[in-house]
């Protein structure tokens, strides 16, 4: 086939016949070889004929040919065919080269009685096919399956018991739980767990929708002018990942196969960071509870000598709606730094891409051991600087998707 193509470099490899093999449903199956069933009158014939076959040989002088080798393999016994095709269609094409049914019998192998039964088949269904059963009846009918889906299209939370119920205490409909449960799936309707989302108020709802329909429009350009900032807390021992060992039976609780835990993490580390499209800014330990004097510190500080050495002139700060954040003492600050702050709606982390960006420095800290929270910040610094920009390019740019998810989902937590 690849010579006619004229593809002289073909090489047909394992997967790709694997593939062909799928793609025209072709299975490896065995040859016909002996029959499993044998006739009664040939064997009552035999035994009629074996005395005086084996009458001057001694018992030790008669050997069962298939012990004495003197068969040898010519042909495999293994060939490839379309699924669902029984030898009996090798049978049918051989009758239909005007071969007679004893003749057929005698080249495969078979009894008679079997090469006659195929042909009855072949000659009603016109190929010797499998066919499709039936099978049991279905103990609903449309109407019903119809009502299952509206039930659960209305209320997801509902279980197939629950539906089940309201089947036999409304409609007098009996059937098990797992039969609701088939007919959910047959349309799609599988159970998942729930994603978790915070629960959003209706007047967080439209402040986000108004933001989103506001900044939908901004080019990567713009977004680039932003600064974006926000504090996280990382753990010492923070978890990374299920974890499998392989142990014998009834060892579960040796201490070579488990793995110890440190209640709240064994200590943390909060800190305070900003990042644009242009790079990440400085990284800032909070020791203790940070208040507004705290904060307006490391704005002081750190983020403004950032934002004059790296952010373009008409940059943008962004910070969410924190109490400190929003107190009548850093909002006299920003006003007197002349510090241009972008409107941002309350419960909103899914529109903020530092989020994600915590989210890649703790998978870069994760399962190291520190001896103490110094340490464990100077390797959070140390990873914080190492972020490529191809990271910070790829979360500011996704800052468009984000307000179209947010209008998308009509306010409502979104999947970022």
């Amino acid at each position: 086939m690849a010579e006619a193509h004229r593809l002289n470099e073909f090489k047909a490899s394992n997967g790709w016949l694997e593939k062909f093999r799928k793609r025209h449903n072709i299975a490896y199956k065995t040859v016909c070889g002996e029959a499993a069933s044998v006739d009664k009158s040939a064997v009552a014939d035999w035994k009629e004929k074996l005395p005086s076959i084996c009458e001057g040989y001694s018992e030790r002088d008669v050997y069962n040919a298939d012990e004495t080798g003197l068969f040898f393999r010519v042909l495999p016994n293994k060939t490839m065919a379309f699924k669902n095709e029984t030898c009996s269609a090798a049978v049918v094409e051989a009758i239909k080269k005007r071969k007679s049914q004893i003749e057929v019998a005698k080249l495969f192998n078979l009894s008679k009685q079997i090469v006659r039964v195929w042909m009855k088949v072949y000659n009603k269904q016109g190929c010797m096919m499998n066919q499709k059963r039936s099978g049991r009846p279905r103990k609903t009918t449309p109407n019903t399956d119809r009502i299952i889906k509206r039930m659960s299209m209305k209320d997801p939370r509902l279980t197939a018991p629950a539906i089940n119920a309201h089947l036999k205490k409304n409609l007098k409909i009996n059937v098990d739980d797992s039969t609701v449960r088939r007919r959910l799936q047959e349309v799609g309707l599988h159970g998942r767990r729930p994603s978790k989302k915070p629960l959003i108020s209706t007047k967080n709802k439209k402040a986000r929708l108004e933001f989103a329909k506001k900044h939908v429009t901004w080019e990567d350009a713009d977004w680039s002018k932003v600064l974006f900032s926000d504090e996280s807390k990382f753990n010492l021992l923070s978890s990374d990942g299920i974890k499998f060992v392989r142990r014998p039976v009834n060892e579960r609780d040796n201490v070579k196969y488990q793995v110890p835990t440190v209640k709240h993490g064994g200590g943390s580390v909060m800190v305070w960071g900003c990042f644009s499209r242009s790079g990440v800014g400085p990284l800032v330990k909070i020791d203790g509870i940070m208040d507004r004097f705290g904060y307006e510190k490391i704005l002081r500080d750190h983020m403004l000598p950032h934002a004059h050495s790296k952010m373009p002139p008409t940059w943008i700060f962004q910070q969410d709606n924190d109490a400190k954040h929003k107190s009548k003492h850093i909002q006299g600050m920003m006003k007197s730094s002349q510090i241009n702050c972008l409107e941002w709606p309350s419960q909103s982390a899914d529109l903020n891409p530092i989020e994600h960006l915590w989210e890649e420095l703790d998978r870069r800290v994760r399962g190291r051991q520190y001896s103490n929270q110094e340490q464990f910040y100077e390797v959070l610094k140390e990873e914080w600087n190492n972020i490529p920009l191809s990271v910070l390019h790829k979360l500011v740019d996704s800052m468009r998707r984000r307000c179209e998810a947010v209008i998308k989902a009509k306010g409502f937590a979104t999947k970022y």
